[in-house]
């Protein structure tokens, strides 16, 4: 629009009356943003200011500093994207307040009230009281009850593995396959439910083969319920880095524990399925739940079988601990 220099009162009425029909003629609102000083500031439309907010932000945008800028000849966004990394002391964006508001929240919590608080430092405690005493995969502190199990490692016969126990004498009694089997890996020592499905899977697997084993534990027993074993081939088995030294040379923790000498189907495994259809094949289980699982040797022949008295019976038994629940059985006690 141009109007020229000399001017009457009536041209210059016609041109206000000119421009308020092409700002209302448009079809797009003219609003002050309130947002960027200057009294005069307008917008072509509610989309040019800060991402398509309508122009309700009533804080000082201290970014812009036309006093009359229609934001035509720059970026709003990229303005407010400066000016929050520009916060004064005294700035009230949303930002500020709610850093002020966490920091007043943190001033009110005391150290002994805080239930965060009080919560970090119970599971500091709990972690050191672990120690040496945690037993790792089958540590009732640290792991759960029951988890799913999804891992590479080795399957070992029990019988000669760890070398605390190498020195005692054999037993004579025939035992299932599945009672002298343990699956070792990066993370533990683990043993196998006696059930069919769990023979099954490993019936045709050899000593020392490296497999990738999935289905659930139960960790405070080192106890494994198998859904699908895969065999895996020398290409597979040669990227596995397993350091199975690490538990067969255990020196182990010496135990007296109490607790029943069960079957099967006595057995607390949470979800696991378990039965005695393989016989009466048992594990000592304390008060706590914890499963311990007797290696086999002349003095825990007895126990495992439940022979001589001891089917389902409480007992006390000295031994030695050794990585999954595994127990060196010395001396029973009935």
């Amino acid at each position: 629009m141009l109007c020229v220099t000399r001017l009457s009162v009536g041209s210059v009425f016609g041109c206000m009356l000119i421009a308020l029909a092409m700002l209302f003629g448009a079809g797009e609102v003219m609003a002050h943003c309130g947002s960027c000083p200057g009294d005069q500031e307008q917008h072509e439309s509610a989309a040019s200011c800060e991402s398509g907010k309508a122009c309700e932000d009533k804080g000082d945008c201290g970014s812009c500093e036309a006093k009359a800028d229609e934001h035509k000849d720059h970026d709003h966004a990229e303005h407010v994207k400066k000016e929050k990394g520009e916060c004064k002391a005294d700035c009230t964006c949303e930002k500020c307040e709610a850093k002020k508001a966490a920091k007043a929240k943190d001033e009110d919590c005391g150290g002994d009230s805080c239930p965060l608080e009080a919560a970090l430092k119970a599971e500091k405690k709990e972690k050191s009281e672990c120690g040496k005493s945690c037993s790792g995969a089958t540590c009732t502190k640290c792991m759960p009850k029951v988890s799913g199990f999804d891992q590479v490692g080795e399957v070992r016969k029990l019988t000669g593995f760890f070398d605390a126990a190498k020195k005692e004498k054999k037993s004579n009694g025939k035992l299932d396959s599945l009672t002298d089997l343990v699956l070792v890996t990066n993370k533990g020592v683990y043993h196998f439910i006696e059930t069919p499905a769990n023979r099954e899977a490993l019936s045709s697997i050899e000593n020392g083969q490296k497999v990738h084993a999935k289905g659930k534990a139960y960790n405070h027993g080192g106890l494994v319920y198998l859904d699908g074993v895969k065999v895996l081939d020398k290409k597979e088995a040669s990227k596995v880095k397993l350091n199975a030294k690490q538990f067969s040379s255990a020196k182990g923790q010496k135990v007296v524990l109490e607790g029943v000498n069960g079957c099967q189907c006595q057995l607390d495994v949470g979800e696991l399925p378990h039965s005695c259809k393989l016989g009466h094949l048992h594990h000592m289980q304390d008060e706590k739940g914890r499963i311990f699982n007797y290696i086999p040797t002349a003095k825990s022949y007895d126990l495992i079988k439940g022979q001589k008295g001891t089917h389902g019976k409480k007992i006390k038994v000295e031994g030695i601990r050794l990585p999954g629940n595994s127990l060196l059985v010395t001396k029973v006690s009935k």
